[in-house]
């Protein structure tokens, strides 16, 4: 398991932004859904990766020589840059397809052999594969395969196809469809809000239309109507799709989870629900029926083979510099989008794709902390006060060790969670939190720490800045250059948006 001596927490961004709608035109599309189709995440027959192995064993790729973590990093390709939250990468049981610039990149799921490359006319937008034929969006306005056959298509933010369809979403242009044989170009359909995923599935086609909730289109003279055959309202925004049966599918809900749906002849039932803190992009599930979540800046691996009971395996913070991704400013532990693939697993970040193995078996504890750094604001003659909280969302109990503040004006007051074990300060059992409460005296200006251990394989030793009466932002300040989506999945570069006015919602992403 990859240690750290500081755990570095970092927030959520995304970037409010507005576009027009475009307009409806005639289509001669029917739905014609089968139950194949998507990116195959999630839908494969192997699809597993010989959970509960032991040391020396192997998946589908290579040797887990690690028996104390849930997810382990293998290999890595470089990419030249993926423009949004999910979409741009696609899988078969054999072959991962990613956007990389102005190029597909085609690697085996193992990484063992050279990538190649199929260059496009314009930036890589979407990939999908249906029937081991892969399809492509670009910003040049082209729909396309990798053999060279291509018609009119709208930048798509992703594609999904079955044998008889290609199903674009187009963020608050609605959706668009054009036939998997490419002979006709694509038909816009703005019936909707903000598309950000559709799903093939039980003859029906499955929209994720942000926070409009998710939505089964009717269809009137073979192509889809604004009117549908039923809605299920959420909390948060649709953002992926990924199959789990012939009627059932899970859904990410950003800054709200996961939850499971099931397709019926009256409309969606919402089944399970597990929520997550962070961006949630995507998801991907395999035939055993564990997934992996894109949570921003953190992978998290659950288990949902019963949907009514899914439950938190493992969490394992994102780093696209790991294993051979440029690490660039700001761009750091951003994980927006993941496949299942045969036996392995991939996991997109802004500038590499990861290839990770699972061990569900594995027991260990996770400390997932709410904040990256304290801020207390102390009055004259008056004490100040905060707390410090350890959410313990592994499988196995948190042991919290040491704690200690790096100055005497700062004294530890309470501990919830306190443990009757020698040598152990804090005993969390999964699922639960602890708490410890500080005080401060002295109104002027102080920077320290408080420090401690823990038998988190990830975070053996941990450090967070402490800072009495801090000095403020001034006003002018130059903001730094970082890289958020904005609410419809784009990714944007802050430095590109100088002289407009902008808006930010800010989340703490663990």
């Amino acid at each position: 398991r990859i240690l750290y001596t500081l755990l570095v927490l970092s927030s959520c961004c995304c970037l409010l932004a507005c576009s027009g709608s475009g307009g409806t035109g005639e289509g001669t599309t029917s739905l014609a859904t089968t139950d194949e189709g998507t990116t195959d995440e999630g839908t494969t027959d192997e699809g597993t990766t010989d959970e509960g192995t032991t040391d020396g064993e192997t998946t589908g790729c290579a040797a887990i020589n690690e028996s104390d973590t849930a997810i382990v990093f293998q290999a890595a390709v470089e990419l030249a840059g993926i423009n949004h939250t999910h979409g741009t990468m696609a899988a078969t049981d054999t072959m991962i397809y990613a956007c990389s610039g102005d190029k597909v990149v085609s690697f085996d799921s193992c990484m063992t052999n050279t990538p190649t490359e199929n260059a496009l006319g314009g930036e890589c937008k979407a990939i999908a594969v249906a029937s081991e034929q892969v399809f492509v969006s670009s910003d040049d306005g082209k729909w396309q395969d990798l053999e060279g056959h291509s018609i009119i298509g709208p930048s798509a933010r992703s594609l999904t196809a079955n044998d008889a369809h290609i199903f674009a979403s187009l963020g608050l242009d609605g959706l668009a469809v054009a036939p998997v044989g490419l002979t006709e170009a694509a038909t816009n359909y703005a019936i909707y809000n903000d598309v950000r995923d559709t799903l093939p599935i039980a003859g029906k086609l499955v929209v994720a239309d942000g926070i409009h909730g998710l939505k089964l289109p009717t269809w009137e003279n073979d192509v889809p109507a604004a009117s549908t055959t039923g809605n299920l309202e959420i909390s948060g925004a649709a953002t992926a799709l990924a199959k789990m049966g012939d009627n059932r599918f899970a859904a990410t809900l950003t800054g709200n989870g996961v939850i499971v749906v099931d397709v019926t002849e009256s409309g969606l039932s919402k089944v399970g629900e597990f929520d997550t803190p962070g961006l949630a992009s995507d998801i991907a599930i395999n035939a055993e029926g564990y997934a992996l979540v894109a949570d921003w800046n953190a992978m998290r691996l659950l288990d949902m083979r019963d949907p009514t009971k899914i439950t938190l395996l493992g969490r394992e913070s994102f780093d696209i510099g790991k294993l051979g991704g440029v690490k660039t400013a700001n761009q750091q532990g951003r994980v927006i989008g993941v496949a299942a693939s045969g036996g392995t697993w991939l996991a997109a970040g802004l500038n590499a794709v990861s290839r990770i193995d699972i061990n569900p078996e594995v027991k260990v504890p996770e400390l997932s902390l709410s904040i990256s750094s304290i801020q207390i604001s102390v009055l004259p003659g008056q004490p100040g006060s905060t707390g410090l909280l350890f959410p313990n969302t592994g499988t196995a109990p948190l042991e919290v060790n040491n704690i200690e503040t790096g100055d005497a004006r700062i004294q530890i007051s309470d501990m919830f969670g306190t443990s009757d074990m020698e040598g152990v300060q804090l005993y969390i059992e999964p699922g639960d939190t602890g708490f410890v409460a500080l005080a401060a005296e002295g109104s002027d200006p102080l920077e320290t720490a408080v420090s401690f251990t823990t038998n988190d394989p990830d975070n053996t030793q941990v450090t967070v800045p402490i800072a009495i009466n801090p000095t403020l932002v001034k006003a002018n300040t130059e903001a730094p250059d970082f890289v958020a989506p904005s609410v419809d999945g784009e990714m944007i570069q802050m430095d590109a948006l100088k002289g407009q006015v902008i808006y930010l919602k800010l989340f703490n992403g663990l």
